[in-house]
């Protein structure tokens, strides 16, 4: 059943406007909004691809080997319908599995449908548009049924001899089902079809995929901790296992940024559109056997053996720090679960979190999971036949159910710009917009920055007041970034940064806890009013049930400032800065900011004239706020001051896009200079 929301709101079309200050003699910056129209890839991923794929080949080996050896197989599936799969070792040598995150069901309801052909904003999205298909791709332990009804035409593999896993089916389903039954309705229900590989050689195959990809969905995670199943006699019947090693308490990769974290922390990077959303885990809830009762464990030579009883000492996997090895990934959107609102979200107190649903934080302290979303009882397909469904529950629920959501923000900002978002864009939308959740304001470790709120994440791009807006822009080495806004009358300030960050050092030496940054380029973002300066949201790692406090964060690749009290036609003053040498110079990053008033200007830049893309290659755009119907005249200036051009164009009302060939232009650095009603601005244009 699909509930709609009532709101109050109707969103009719985007504008994104955002100031711009004067550098250099005369009186300019850059201003870079997006980037070119196509999914572009770092020229680098096709031999890292390579290099994953070898890495791949040797770890094969070993496990080949080590299979031999035990007498035992790769793959198993015990009688509760877990797929585990071994995929490589410990830096103790231990065997780690993979394992679908099962867990209970629950009943169905998403928010989705605000964005569907009956939704309130009107915008009619279902992935219906011929240039999605394939770019959102699903990893999961097998494949799905192709030949259900719903998905029937739809899962394209990419990879062979796959075989059909329920799981997988029901993960496809909750991102695509095309209604034929209306209550199995996925979120990009309209997609024309997707990629599905298994998890074997994930990471390479990720890689591979990247330079074509917007959107993967991975509702697995490493085996670790307790867990009831029977890799320690597949033949035999099902007890507790502890996954730790072999003198270990708690399992150390719970928080732990390893070898599959820094890989796809480096896809990603590489990669600048493609955006990873991982399942959380379902550690919560399995706890292992009462004090004193039997278990198996794993010795130095991961043989398992019969302990008679546990020790009161070793972690029961219920509290913080439990998310599971590439969960805890800085790039990535990390999904945790929690009950469906079947009237939608009114207040925090509606979020109630699944009890199985993994809780960060990492390590080294940041914020994880990213988001929580619906993961209990989710109506969809099932693999037992080709007309039959099931009701589908877990984190690996949760997950699918933002996968399939994002596509529909990346359709709708396609179908304005026709371009797609980068990763980080999408990824800073998602935190910026979500509902508040858990017992106090702010993010936590458990419920991360909130609920998913993809239809207030829609309004940020139409933009119908004028009261948002979102850039992506480049921070370079020892040159801050100022900007001035106008506060609004319709609700608080929020600014947003959020940055696709180079790949962290992997510690494969004091891995257990180690609080070590693994944040490379440290971005921080505040805010002034004149009198009081406001900063972003942080959490501490040492004290992890305390309320977040406002206050320097130098550990997350995101920062979120809000000022609930914002006073309207008041000026506020953005700084974006640095700490330390950035790796390569500069930082790329995403910019979102709500409860302006929708013109963001100033002495230099009254016009509040932006240009984008900035570097631009073709063609760009610059826009600005006319202030009557008047004549305006755009010049193009070298470094040297000298015009290359010059045109005279009408402005449209009440925001004007005016698009300027740049094919002729040699690269280099130009003046973009407009003037209209005796108002004159300037921008720096870079030229590739």
């Amino acid at each position: 059943m699909h509930l709609l929301k009532v709101i109050l709101q109707t969103m009719l079309k985007k504008e994104n406007l955002f100031f711009v200050l004067f550098i250099l003699i005369f009186g300019f910056v850059q201003a870079q909004e997006k980037n070119e129209t196509n999914i572009s890839v770092h020229p680098s991923q096709e031999k890292f691809a390579d290099w994953l794929n070898q890495q791949w080949q040797s770890n094969q080996f070993k496990i080949q080997s080590f299979l031999k050896q035990k007498k035992i197989f790769q793959w198993n599936k015990d009688s509760n319908g877990n797929e585990t799969l071994l995929s490589g070792f410990s830096p103790s040598g231990l065997p780690e599995y993979l394992i679908t995150a099962y867990s209970t069901p629950a009943s169905v309801t998403v928010g989705t449908d605000q964005l569907w052909d009956y939704g309130s904003l009107g915008v009619n999205l279902s992935g219906n548009n011929s240039i999605l298909i394939n770019k959102m791709a699903l990893w999961d332990g097998g494949r799905p049924l192709q030949t259900h009804v719903e998905l029937s035409g739809r899962i394209n593999a990419g990879d062979s001899g796959v075989a059909v896993s329920s799981h997988s089916t029901s993960v496809a389903g909750i991102m695509i089902d095309k209604a034929i039954n209306a209550d199995a309705r996925g979120m990009a229900y309209g997609l024309g079809g997707i990629l599905s590989y298994d998890f074997y050689n994930d990471v390479a195959e990720m890689a591979a995929a990247s330079q074509n990809l917007l959107l993967s969905n991975h509702s697995y995670v490493n085996l670790c901790g307790w867990f009831y199943g029977n890799r320690h006699n597949p033949a035999g019947p099902a007890d507790w296992e502890f996954w730790g090693g072999p003198t270990d308490t708690v399992d150390y990769n719970f928080g732990y940024y390893d070898d599959q974290c820094r890989n796809v922390d480096s896809i990603v990077f590489n990669a600048p559109f493609y955006t990873i959303v991982k399942a959380a885990g379902n550690n919560r809830t399995s706890n292992g056997p009462p004090i004193g009762d039997s278990y198996w464990r794993r010795d130095s030579n991961a043989n398992w053996i019969f302990i008679p009883h546990r020790d009161p000492s070793i972690s029961s996997n219920n509290g913080y720090d439990i998310i599971p090895t590439m969960g805890n990934a800085k790039n990535i959107i990390t999904v945790g679960s929690v009950y469906p609102i079947p009237y939608g979200y009114t207040q925090f107190s509606d979020v109630l979190l699944a009890g199985y649903s993994s809780w960060g934080p990492t390590d080294d302290g940041r914020i994880k999971p990213d988001i929580v979303s619906p993961g209990v009882n989710i109506f969809t397909a099932s693999s037992s036949s080709d007309t039959s469904y099931n009701f589908f529950g877990g984190t690996s629920a949760a997950t699918p159910v933002v996968t399939g959501s994002l596509l529909l923000l990346q359709q709708l900002e396609y179908n304005l710009s026709k371009k797609f978002l980068h990763a980080s864009t999408l990824k800073a939308l998602v935190i910026h917009t979500a509902n508040e959740a858990g017992p106090s304001l702010g993010p936590d470790y458990k419920y991360g920055w909130g609920l998913l709120n993809v239809e207030k994440a829609a309004a940020v791009i139409l933009n119908q007041n004028y009261n948002h807006v979102w850039f992506e822009r480049r921070l370079w080495q020892g040159r801050d970034t100022s900007f001035k806004v106008i506060a609004a009358d319709n609700g608080p300030l929020t600014f947003t940064i959020c940055w696709t960050d180079p790949p962290g050092f992997v510690d494969s030496i004091n891995y257990k806890n180690n609080r070590t940054p693994k944040l490379v380029n440290d971005l921080d973002i505040s805010v002034t009013d004149g009198n009081s300066i406001f900063l972003p949201w942080a959490l501490d790692v040492n004290n992890p049930s305390l309320p977040a406090t406002k206050k320097n964060n130098s550990v997350d690749n995101v920062e979120k400032i809000e000022i609930p009290n914002a006073i309207a036609g008041k000026e506020y003053t953005i700084t974006i800065s640095h700490k330390g040498i950035l790796r390569n110079g500069f930082q790329d990053y995403s910019f979102v900011a709500s409860g302006i008033n929708g013109v963001v200007a100033s002495d230099q830049n009254p016009l509040g004239l932006i240009v984008f893309p900035n570097p631009s290659s073709n063609n760009c755009t610059i826009r600005f706020k006319p202030v009557d119907n008047n004549n305006a005249v755009v010049t193009i200036f070298n470094i040297s001051g000298q015009k290359i051009s010059q045109e005279t164009f009408i402005p449209t009302q009440p925001v004007t896009n005016h698009m300027l060939h740049l094919n002729t232009l040699a690269k280099g650095i130009y003046l973009i200079n407009l003037q209209h009603s005796n108002i004159k601005s300037t921008v720096k244009l870079e030229k590739l």
